[in-house]
Formats: C-alpha cells, structure tokens, sequence
C-alpha cells in the first residue's frame, strides 16, 4: 500500500508515516543530498563516520538550509528502523513530482518512458535505475495505482530518481494521445508483442509503455499503441518481471539511438 502523507504542525508534509518518511544508506543519502532535488526535513549522520565526511556534508547542507544532527548509531536505527542505514539517514518530504503538461509542451527526448501503475517498489526503483543509466529522457507515470517514490524506490533506483525527468500524468490515456500527436511513436513492451524488440527500429522518437506486474498494459492504453515487442525467450520460463523486461528493450532501444540508422 503506498505511503500517506501527513502534515506537520508547520504545514511541511511528510513522505509518509514513522519510518517510511526516511531514506537510509551511504549512496541514497550521499546522492539525494549533493542532487539538491528532492527537500530533505532533515539528515541524521552517525557519531563514528569520519570526521572529514560529516563535516563536508554538513557544510553542504547548510547550504541547503536543511538541519543536520550527528548521533549515535542506535539513534539512526531507531529513527529509521534499519540496522543497515551505514550512517546516513534523512527524513524526507514527499518527492517533487513535474506534471506531465510540463514534459509534453516541450521538445521530446529520442526515448521516453511510459509506467503503467507499476505497484512493487523494487520493481519501480529498478526500472528507473536502467532508465537513467540508459539516459531515458522521461518518465511519464500515471496518478491511478502507481506506487509513490518511497524510501524503497529510492534505495533500489540507486539514487536514480534525482537524476530522472519524472513526471505524473493525471490521465494516461490522454498523456499518450498527445505524444502521439507529436509524433512520437508509442511502443508496447508486452510478452505477447508482435514483434521482437531486437527486430524492430526504434527509428523515431519513441515512448516505451510497461504494463504493471499483475495485469500488464491496460487495453485502453494498449490499443493506442503503435505497435507492441516482445522479448523472445528460450528457457523454461515464459515470462520476464517488469523491471527486468524494461531494463532490455529500454537497452535495446537506447543501443539503436547510439548506433544511429542502419
């Protein structure tokens, strides 16, 4: 179940509730803070990190008006509810969102990249580590059962998501026709695809639509697609999760764009 949101007293909304409000870990902290993207309450570094490291992060902090409190270890694990928090625990508003009106009146990337109420948190965090390592030019996610970027998604992105355009459409269906409207091919990443991503040209600017874990691309969404691919598979499992699926033809995609026409 995604997070809710509470308000503060001061009117400064959470991520969530208790420990879901806080990311831990060296690398999501480190790059939450140094991406200066999404507004951190505020960082909590252990008492037994090197000096030199608190220090340079505290003074990059102060510049980002966010307070910072050095502790005990015990204290993080307590504030966060993770052992394995390495020292660096942050308690965080909820994650900017653009709009998506914002991301389609401008020029559109070669490759984008479409989510349809993806539910799992590792799945969502994972899928946008191979976007932004593919240098997918955005995100489009709908409003309508679509985990939040939680604690979660963030850990699993690897700090990808302060690195990403990502961008929540109130309506989907229409978010779709107007990409399509400005000529950007609409491609269905579905098992039962028509085509093999490895086969077909992503020629054109082009947005990848995946479907959730469950129930895959809705068929309202599908039949606005241009055309579907499909991964071919040889072993004894006949199917791919959708993190997985969207790391190859995300690649296969990106690798075509590099490559230029053939």
């Amino acid at each position: 179940m995604a997070a809710k949101i509470r308000r503060r007293q001061h009117g400064r909304p959470l991520m969530g509730n208790h420990q879901r409000c806080w990311i831990w870990g060296r690398h999501a902290v480190v790059e939450m803070i140094r991406a200066a993207r999404w507004p951190a309450h505020e960082v909590l570094l252990a008492d037994d990190l090197p000096a030199d490291e608190r220090e340079e992060l505290s003074l990059l902090l102060a510049t980002q008006s966010v307070p910072v409190r050095i502790e005990p270890s015990a204290v993080l694990a307590r504030q966060c509810g993770a052992a394995g928090h390495q020292g660096f625990a942050a308690k965080m508003e909820p994650f900017p969102l653009e709009d998506a009106e914002t991301g389609l009146a401008g020029d559109q990337p070669p490759i984008s990249l479409i989510l349809d109420s993806i539910q799992d948190a590792f799945n969502y965090g994972a899928i946008l580590r191979s976007a932004e390592a593919l240098g997918i030019g955005a995100v489009y996610v709908g409003r309508q059962g679509q985990a939040e970027v939680s604690s979660q998604v963030a850990r699993s992105s690897a700090g990808a998501v302060n690195h990403l355009r990502l961008m929540e459409s109130q309506d989907l269906k229409a978010t779709l026709k107007t990409l399509r409207s400005r000529g950007v091919q609409l491609v269905a990443a579905s098992e039962r695809g028509a085509q093999s991503c490895g086969v077909f040209r992503f020629s054109f600017p082009t947005a990848i639509v995946i479907g959730s874990e469950g129930s895959g691309i809705r068929r309202e969404l599908l039949q606005l697609c241009d055309c579907s691919v499909a991964i071919p598979l040889t072993g004894q499992v006949s199917s791919l999760n959708a993190a997985v699926a969207a790391g190859i033809v995300l690649y296969e995609a990106a690798r075509q764009k590099k490559a230029g026409p053939s």
